[in-house]
């Protein structure tokens, strides 16, 4: 005869004493916390952790009243025809805005596109050498590289596998004179059933892309953008060459202390060779007075020792200097050059002046006229699409390709090739680094707007 399951347990539970059948005495534990629970600490503790609770039930409380008024008032017929004034007249802004940015890249095309034309025009009608390296898009070495290299590598790329290119010209994004957001401004879209815009403000840089023009270039050239001249960055570019995502890295500048470690742990040796000159170049509102400074001067606007334009000759107010972040190729160079090696001081309250892009001190001194950035001449005179702003002359000297040549500016930077020791000698890698600093190289180096480094070439075994 069977037994119901409730039954069987019962009678066992009957027979079995309960510490044998593992079940607790909670009577005695729960005793046993009580007494715990009367210590002075525990005392403290439950008697902190209720005034917290009341104060949030509070808070609570204190909230859904406001919210509920809030709610009330959003639904008034007042407040219902100011929000839908308000939303006209943000929608004339926008126009406004609108009309900015399209004024802005117009400007800039036509400073920018002059520019990329008069490079352009030097280009060798052909190259041999390069054909003779027999390159496709299968043993085309894998280059990586800085921000402001990726046109370099596109040039390069295109010519030596026969496809055309282009320079694009991208409009800004963002409302380029937004304060910042009034938090009452998302209350107000949540009521009227909108979502809060993007409204950062952000200079859109230029891009050289392969352009075909028949049907086979049709196929090389999305390899070309997508791949073969596709740059990361200047520090993940060095991280890729390190652990051997690639096999060439088209940098602005050396390896950081931070890439050395990394490629010292990976057991790997990074060897560079200078192909062509750029410099670290400072920018200013096209409004400011400001037309120079000394390598002093730059050195204290940045160490905090001067803080307003009066100091240093210009107008009114006090000096926001934005910066960039550490590893960026930029970052790296002001270290090194304007710092001679010694990094500068980060402080918190300069939180709000670090950019994470290139673009970013171009449109923060788009958007503060009493701003000063860094970056690099290439990026700025052939890249940045910034008709707001310009190149500071240091101790006397202008930014350009003829005293950076010379030497004369005091800032001038080499734009390397890396790549890892023990390359073979015939490696495509290899055969495109000898190929960069001959003559036909450095003429297309020239071609794609660089100061070359070896003007006459060098003959390397």
């Amino acid at each position: 005869m069977s037994h119901p399951s409730w039954l069987l347990c019962l009678l066992l539970t009957a027979v079995i004493p309960a510490e044998e059948a593992g079940l607790p005495r909670t009577n005695e534990a729960s005793a046993q916390i009580a007494e715990l629970d009367r210590l002075p600490v525990a005392v403290s503790y439950h008697e902190i952790a209720g005034k917290i609770n009341s104060i949030n039930e509070s808070h609570r409380k204190q909230r859904q009243e406001l919210e509920d008024q809030l709610d009330g008032l959003g639904r008034s017929p007042d407040f219902l025809a100011y929000a839908r004034k308000r939303a006209e007249l943000e929608k004339r802004r926008e126009s406004a805005w609108d009309a900015e940015r399209r004024l802005m890249i117009e400007s800039a095309k036509r400073i920018y596109a002059a520019r990329h034309a008069e490079v352009r025009a030097q280009a060798p009608a052909d190259i041999p050498q390069a054909r003779a390296m027999g390159f496709d898009v299968l043993s085309y070495p894998r280059i990586d590289g800085s921000t402001s290299t990726g046109p370099l590598g596109v040039v390069l790329a295109c010519r030596i596998l026969g496809v055309p290119y282009e320079w694009l010209y991208p409009e800004p994004r963002g409302n380029p004179w937004l304060k910042p957001v009034d938090v009452r401004d998302y209350f107000i879209r949540d009521l009227l059933g909108g979502n809060p815009r993007d409204d950062e403000f952000i200079l859109a840089t230029l891009k050289l892309v392969a352009k075909p023009t028949t049907r086979e270039q049709e196929r090389t050239a999305p390899i070309i953008n997508s791949l073969l001249a596709a740059h990361a960055s200047t520090h993940d570019a060095y991280v890729n060459l390190i652990e051997g995502r690639k096999d060439l890295n088209l940098t602005a500048r050396p390896p950081s202390a931070s890439e050395l470690k990394l490629a010292a742990e990976k057991g790997v040796t990074i060897r560079t060779e200078a192909i062509a000159r750029d410099a670290l170049v400072f920018i200013v509102h096209a409004r400011n007075p400001v037309h120079g400074l000394t390598r002093q001067q730059v050195r204290d606007i940045y160490d905090d020792r001067t803080t307003t334009w009066p100091a240093v000759g210009g107008g009114e107010g006090e000096i926001q200097a934005f910066r960039r972040k550490r590893d960026s190729g930029s970052r790296e160079l002001f270290d090194q050059l304007v710092g001679e090696g010694r990094p500068a001081v980060d402080h918190p309250r300069h939180d709000d002046l670090y950019s994470s892009g290139m673009e970013g001190p171009f449109s923060q001194v788009t958007q503060h006229p009493r701003g000063i950035g860094y970056s690099i001449y290439y990026y700025d005179h052939f890249m940045a699409a910034s008709p707001y702003t310009r190149r500071l002359a240091i101790d006397g000297v202008e930014p350009n390709a003829e005293t950076i040549a010379s030497g004369a500016y005091p800032w001038v930077a080499r734009v390397h090739v890396a790549y890892r020791d023990g390359e073979a000698a015939d490696s495509p890698a290899m055969k495109l680094v000898r190929w960069l600093v001959s003559r036909e190289g450095q003429a297309v180096v020239r071609e794609s707007g660089y100061v070359p480094e070896h003007p006459a070439g060098t003959d390397r075994p």
